[in-house]
């Protein structure tokens, strides 16, 4: 991101337009408006809720220098060096880029326990390939992973998104300079077509995506790569405004930056069409400057603080995050005022010996040689090294691990909740490694995803001629007592349907997903009770998370929402011969303890430092839509509460038995899952009946 064209360089005389010659101290300011709006967003976001556009603002800068200095280049030799285009991307960006993996990987080792070091050495190969990304667009499509403790490299992004865009731009523009040869027309009207086409046709589909998968939107190239051109059109105008006119886009432009800071929050989806409004802020900023109209706007970003932050802006960048995500781990908790003015001096701080001690070393390399093969051997030694600390780090925290859910001390399979059981004694450490990956070992194919809008009837466990049949329904909150189900399919000879979907329970209330109706999930619970007819099952287990979020209506609560869209789902499938089980939703760890893999990770083991009380961890019952639902529930409708299998009277533990309950704060692990089977079926056996 804000690696985005630090080459903010004297051009060559007579290129007239936006991308004209000279050094914008003006564009320095911008940069350090857009890291100051990142990084007070990523120490209280509450202060500035939408100050993630700052990385809108430096997406824009960047298309607006590369396509300059492109244009500039080819205007001046008659063609581009892309020996030479890459050779300095590559000396600006990598050093200093290397510099933070190889102190995160450094700060992981020493500050963190095992079960993070292997995502942060994935994290870091791809961040060290430019791909970081699309990781995390995979990642967001993982509803189960939603709740991850953060990344201190998630960041890197924008970074990927940008490094992307500089490996194919220039051919884009030396394209449209051949075409423009041969049709003896000018290159800029020739790349002025071209960025028209790149801006529309992204911009249409950051929108279209944006409001289908906003998850993967944010991060998805093809959904930023507009903002860039956007830039870049500015870079190929010919335009220069006047000095009223300059004014008014400089106050102007700065005034959109900044009220989406202020408007815009991690609700809103983004960036779609709503992007517009911190990105041609910055369009309009960068036109004023480029005026050289001495406007006010201008001046305040020409200012000494401004040009020193924007100078070290990458790098502050590159440092700020892994500095407050470090900080968070160490504490368990967000930095109070004091403590986030402490992290951003620091911060500062290390972005300032960075620039000095690496950026600015590593933009001589090669130069006495004319940009020579040494910044490829330069890149090459940074992206190498960043593989072998990748992959270091990822087979010391294999090394060894023990599976799962294991009892250290015997090796043994850990009891879990067969402790809560009177009269059992014994005591067990669980092995916190790859434990946030202890999942049901089937079903993500018959988990149906966000975008899903049809069950798979295929997704069916047990013999045929089993004596009984049971659908499972409802949302990831049901899913995760497939293991225990699947424990039980041969003791009571039946037959297990999955039909689960994320974030979908089995209601007819309008859902929210990032703001709008979640259709897909109405249309899968129609499509289940169709299935649930044609099945004519036994039983029907119905699962859900208490957090379900439905769109509001003036005077009614989430909760009673869905509680009401539950009841004629019920009906219909009671209609079809079915009994219905409603499971109580799980306990969460709520507050300091949210992740209990963290909180016992960073206590070394001490369990009672991590414990929830009873009360804190159950949703209140007006709260729980199911627990709503069921005082009206029709006749044939049981309400099945395992609470006391995962919880004492008085608290909830984040371990039992030896076995780590959930893998984050509200899923079960698939091994405690299994401990709970037999409680589980003795639940079930009543209502099981013949046909």
């Amino acid at each position: 991101m804000i690696a985005a064209a630090q080459h903010n360089q004297p051009g060559s005389p007579g290129v007239s337009g936006l991308a004209g010659p000279g050094f914008r101290a003006d564009i320095q300011g911008l940069r350090a408006l857009a890291v100051l709006l990142v990084l007070v967003y990523h120490l209280w976001p509450g202060v500035l809720p939408g100050g993630y556009v700052g990385v809108d603002v430096f997406f824009v800068i960047s298309g607006y220098l590369i396509t300059g200095l492109l244009l500039r280049e080819h205007e001046r030799s008659g063609r581009i060096s892309m020996w030479r285009f890459y050779a300095r991307r590559l000396r600006r960006l990598l050093p200093a880029a290397t510099a933070t993996l190889v102190a995160v990987v450094v700060a992981s080792v020493i500050l963190l326990p095992e079960p993070y070091w292997r995502d942060i050495a994935l994290e870091v190969l791809a961040s060290a390939l430019y791909v970081e990304n699309w990781w995390l667009a995979l990642q967001s499509v993982d509803y189960l992973a939603e709740g991850a403790v953060a990344s201190p490299l998630q960041h890197y992004w924008s970074l990927s998104v940008e490094e992307q865009f500089y490996i194919v731009w220039p051919w884009v523009i030396a394209g449209a300079a051949l075409l423009a040869s041969r049709r003896n027309a000018g290159i800029r009207v020739a790349v002025g077509a071209a960025v028209a086409v790149v801006v529309l046709a992204s911009l249409s589909h950051s929108v279209w995506l944006t409001r289908e998968e906003a998850g993967v939107a944010y991060f998805a190239t093809t959904t930023r790569v507009w903002e860039l051109g956007l830039g870049a059109a500015l870079a190929v105008l010919p335009w220069r405004p006047t000095a009223n006119v300059a004014k008014l886009l400089g106050w102007g432009g700065l005034t959109m930056v900044v009220a989406a800071a202020f408007v815009l929050d991690a609700e809103t989806p983004f960036p779609g069409s709503i992007a517009l409004l911190p990105t041609v802020g910055t369009a309009m900023a960068i036109a004023a400057g480029g005026a050289r109209s001495g406007a006010d706007a201008s001046r305040l970003l020409e200012s000494a603080p401004a040009r020193f932050l924007g100078d070290i802006s990458y790098s502050l960048y590159l440092w700020h995050w892994p500095v407050i995500v470090f900080h968070s781990h160490l504490t368990g908790g967000p930095p109070s005022l004091v403590g986030g003015v402490l992290l951003a001096a620091l911060s500062i701080a290390l972005a300032a010996l960075s620039r000095r001690l690496i950026e600015e070393p590593a933009l001589r390399v090669g130069r006495a040689e004319g940009l020579g093969a040494a910044p490829y051997a330069l890149g090459a030694a940074c992206i190498g090294i960043s593989i072998a600390l990748a992959f270091g780090q990822y087979v010391a925290a294999d090394r060894g691990a023990p599976e799962p859910q294991v009892a250290v001390e015997t090796g043994d399979a850990a009891p879990g909740a067969a402790v809560m059981q009177p009269g059992y004694r014994h005591s067990f450490t669980p092995a916190l490694n790859r434990a946030k990956h202890d999942r049901p070992d089937v079903g993500m194919k018959c988990h149906g995803g966000l975008r899903d809008s049809e069950p798979n009837p295929g997704c069916v466990i047990g013999a045929e001629e089993a004596r009984y049949d049971l659908v499972l329904v409802g949302d990831s909150h049901a899913w995760h007592w497939v293991p225990a189900l699947v424990e039980l399919v041969a003791p009571l000879d039946m037959r297990l349907h999955l039909m689960t979907k994320s974030a979908c329970p089995f209601t007819l209330a309008t859902l929210s997903r990032n703001g709008k109706p979640y259709k897909e999930c109405e249309d899968w619970n129609r499509a289940v009770v169709r299935y649930v007819e044609s099945v004519q099952p036994d039983l029907v287990l119905s699962g859900a998370s208490a957090n379900v979020a439905a769109l509001r209506q003036p005077g009614q609560s989430s909760a009673r929402m869905v509680a009401e869209g539950f009841l004629p789902l019920w009906n219909e499938v009671l209609a079809s011969g079915a009994r219905i089980l409603v499971i109580r939703d799980t306990p969460r760890f709520a507050g300091p303890t949210d992740d209990p893999v963290r909180c016992l990770a960073r206590e070394e083991g001490r369990i009672g430092e991590c414990v929830v009380s009873r009360d804190r961890a159950l949703k209140a019952p007006d709260e729980d839509p199911a627990l709503v639902a069921m005082r009206s529930a029709p006749a044939g409708t049981h309400l099945v509460d395992m609470t006391d299998s995962i919880c004492n009277p008085h608290a909830c533990d984040p371990v039992v038995g030896g076995v780590l309950v959930l893998r984050d704060s509200h899923h079960l692990t698939a091994t405690y899952a299994r401990t709970l089977a037999p409680v589980l079926g003795r639940e079930l056996a009543p209502h099981l009946r013949e046909r």
